[in-house]
């Protein structure tokens, strides 16, 4: 089971803060009722970002009582996913800014690290877009609550698409983002970014 947190506001910033010693962290077990988990080691795993591969430690924790163990992720990775979520996060906007998929793949591609193929962009679509049919409307009460200011129900359609409703994501996250004063050009994406905020799981 992986647990994902906002550690570090990049994989650069993960590793100068956990790359010897992993977070101290209060975490309960959510199988039984033990009250605190205890560390348990680490295990390394590379994470593919688009000018180089970088391994990085993910550390565990096990219950004392019935023995399951957790695995705490830094949310700019999602659970079994090799690249970093900005990177999918920004070749889905760019779909949906209307670049074409040739175009995409060659905007989020390194040959010398990692070639992302028309095929795993269309997955990664697709994965985003079934996630916005099923829960993507969670994310709009997170922005209201964030933003009291942002007349969210004025701003969100009555009926739309799933890709419609990516669309009014993206664009209430980056005013919230603007709001809030934490847009930068290194910022790890708007769904870490509201991570950040709420400490909820990551999405795309």
């Amino acid at each position: 089971m992986s647990i994902v947190l906002p550690l570090a506001h990049n994989v650069q910033g993960y590793l100068r803060r956990y790359g010897q010693v992993g977070p101290d962290l209060p975490l309960l077990c959510v199988h039984c009722d033990a009250q605190s988990l205890h560390r348990h080691g680490r295990y390394w795993r590379v994470v593919v970002c688009r000018w180089r591969l970088v391994r990085i430690p993910v550390y565990r924790w096990k219950c004392p009582e019935c023995g399951r163990k957790v695995s705490v992720l830094p949310d700019f990775l999602k659970p079994y996913a090799r690249f970093v979520s900005l990177l999918r996060e920004k070749a889905i906007w760019r779909r949906l800014d209307g670049w074409t998929w040739e175009r995409i793949a060659m905007a989020v591609s390194s040959p010398a690290v990692s070639v992302v193929s028309v095929r795993t962009l269309l997955r990664w679509f697709k994965r985003a877009v079934s996630w916005a049919a099923g829960r993507g409307a969670e994310p709009v009460g997170w922005i209201a609550q964030a933003a009291p200011a942002l007349d969210i129900a004025g701003l969100k359609p009555a009926d739309v698409t799933a890709v419609d409703l990516l669309t009014f994501l993206r664009q209430t996250g980056h005013l919230l983002q603007h709001q809030v004063g934490r847009l930068d050009r290194s910022h790890p994406g708007l769904y870490a970014f509201l991570n950040s905020l709420f400490g909820g799981p990551p999405y795309l």
